[in-house]
């Protein structure tokens, strides 16, 4: 039930308040932890984390209108990887806000960078890439942008990003190689 909700409250952001943002800005949402979001430690289940991360991209999503050309595609985003850094646990009944920021995107990906905040605190921290897909074909984020958003200039990729995609790569190649 309380996953409906945060489903409610987006759709509800997006299409009857028409909150809208400028691409490459944060988006924030206010959540608070409740016993179906604990795990037996009485704090956030790091499962429900990445979860409500997936929330705040379909949020991002939402609010800058992008909605209708993922619907008119029938297109759906589908994560590629993943990089999260847990550092401070969210107690039952806390309540937490998640900014979520795309930071750049090429002809296959989105990159967000994600961050969950305890009052000013970073609780949680992720980089994800994600990637539209319709009837298992790969739609071009350029491309959706440059149609949507024709005078944005699309950041190019950061130093940090750089580094992730290269070790994504070797982890994509085989194992990693171990000092022992």
């Amino acid at each position: 039930m309380i996953l409906f909700g945060k489903t409610l409250k987006i759709f509800n952001s997006a299409f009857i308040l028409g909150k809208r943002i400028e691409p490459f800005t944060p988006s924030d949402l206010h959540f608070k932890v409740w016993p179906t979001d604990i795990d037996i430690n009485f704090h956030m289940n790091n499962g429900r984390f990445l979860t409500v991360m997936d929330y705040g991209r379909f949020d991002y999503y939402g609010k800058l209108g992008l909605f209708p050309t993922m619907f008119s595609e029938r297109s759906l985003p589908i994560t590629g990887s993943a990089s999260v850094q847990f550092r401070r646990p969210l107690g039952l009944f806390v309540n937490y806000h998640l900014e979520t920021e795309l930071v750049a995107l090429d002809e296959k990906w989105f990159y967000f960078d994600q961050k969950i905040f305890l009052n000013e605190e970073i609780s949680c921290r992720l980089l994800v890439k994600v990637l539209w897909l319709k009837k298992g074909k790969k739609i071009s984020p350029k491309k959706v942008f440059q149609e949507k958003f024709p005078t944005v200039k699309i950041p190019d990729l950061s130093f940090a990003m750089k580094e992730w995609k290269k070790f994504e790569m070797r982890l994509k190649e085989g194992p990693i190689d171990h000092p022992l």
